[in-house]
């Protein structure tokens, strides 16, 4: 806690939410900045993400061959170029779709795949870009979500915070 109070805001942001770049088979491969959920986890991309004391790179499992080395080796460089200088220095983890080391990543993100479809696409417009069978292999990754037991972050925090709440009467608040 005190390092992070004396920390600079930029460092303290990254340390609450990665920061989370893609690059995907068939398009460019420039790292475009994406939003650090769950459904940024293609099949075709490889993704890069900085989280202040680790730093990740995943491939989808289409782009696990050597043909892709040239984009994990460029978003490698890409991301100790942004650690340069930082202490504690970051460790890098080089994760593959399907390898249990993968939910390092995973844990970081925020959980976009139980969100509702319409607020999945509002939030990542990319996601329009998939075909249904895409989107619906796409949520499947996540079996491990159970809806009943696990909201969506954006279901809960509305039951809490809107006006029509009940929410006080249960026990429920966004102050601790």
């Amino acid at each position: 806690r005190n390092i992070f109070l004396r920390l600079p805001l930029e460092d303290c942001l990254r340390m609450i939410a990665p920061s989370a770049w893609s690059s995907r088979v068939g398009g460019k491969t420039v790292l475009e900045t994406v939003p650090a959920n769950t459904l940024i986890l293609w099949d075709n991309a490889i993704i890069a993400a900085d989280h202040q004391d680790a730093l990740f790179i995943w491939s989808g499992r289409k782009t696990r061959s050597s043909d892709y080395d040239s984009i994990r080796e460029l978003s490698k460089n890409f991301l100790y170029e942004r650690a340069e200088g930082r202490f504690p220095k970051p460790q890098l983890h080089v994760l593959t779709e399907g390898d249990s080391m993968s939910r390092r990543l995973t844990t970081r993100f925020s959980p976009a795949h139980a969100d509702p479809p319409e607020q999945q696409v509002a939030h990542f417009p990319a996601l329009a870009e998939l075909t249904p069978t895409e989107l619906t292999a796409l949520g499947a990754k996540f079996k491990f979500h159970d809806s009943s037991t696990d909201a969506s972050f954006r279901r809960w925090f509305w039951s809490v915070a809107s006006a029509s709440s009940d929410a006080s009467k249960v026990g429920m608040s966004l102050c601790l």
